[in-house]
């Protein structure tokens, strides 16, 4: 099963600010509450971590992913997609090998 549009949503907005942002920053931006931004928080992690990128959530700070360029590249090229067909598509998610797998 694919992500919905708005976790879908949240993953591009956290990938296009590497500096990071505060859950009602990402509210604000996404149109819903910190809390719906923290309960996306564990499937936007799963999607991330697919492509060797961390979510951080630090208190104060923030909510960031870490990771390769290269992964964020791979990560928004895929979420944009995603975006452009209304989300709840299957994912091809990245193994640790480097080859493509199914999304969950």
């Amino acid at each position: 099963m694919g992500l919905p549009i708005r976790e879908i949503r949240l993953i591009e907005v956290l990938l296009r600010h590497p500096e990071g942002l505060t859950a009602d920053d990402l509210a604000d931006r996404l149109g819903v509450s910190a809390r719906t931004v923290h309960r996306d928080l564990q499937p936007a992690g799963e999607f991330l971590a697919s492509y060797d990128l961390t979510l951080v959530r630090q208190a104060g700070r923030g909510i960031n992913v870490e990771g390769p360029d290269s992964a964020r590249a791979r990560a928004l090229v895929v979420v944009q997609g995603l975006c452009r067909r209304g989300g709840h598509g299957e994912i091809v998610r990245r193994r640790s090998d480097g080859t493509a797998g199914e999304g969950s």
